[in-house]
């Protein structure tokens, strides 16, 4: 999440763009669904952490926006049980993903192209 964080208040034009997007989602949602979901004050945010947060709060039984992204975490042990084969699909420039887990799971990295 640390890196979150720092990431999303850097990139404006990214994250407004996503802001618009998401909210036009969850405006269809509200639309099929009025009796569940009001998402005008989501609207007003126009910020992805804290619509992120306040969704966690509205409509999960997760504690906190923290164990929510740590949901998707693939750090640490996380894929420690994994008893599939699994391919995991990263920018050829996310050297910080590829070189913890080529070091975590005694593994070789595997580069192709589009």
């Amino acid at each position: 999440m640390r890196r979150w964080l720092p990431w999303s208040s850097r990139f404006r034009g990214y994250q407004l763009y996503f802001v618009r997007k998401w909210m036009r989602s969850l405006l269809k949602k509200q639309a099929v669904w009025p009796q569940h979901y009001d998402f005008k004050e989501l609207g007003k945010m126009a910020d992805l952490r804290r619509m992120t947060a306040e969704l966690v709060r509205r409509f999960t039984e997760f504690p906190s926006l923290e164990e929510y992204l740590n949901g998707y975490s693939i750090t640490g042990g996380r894929l420690e049980q994994l008893k599939v084969p699994a391919r995991i699909i990263t920018s050829l420039d996310d050297r910080s993903f590829r070189r913890t887990a080529c070091i975590a799971w005694r593994v070789q990295p595997h580069y192709s192209s589009p």
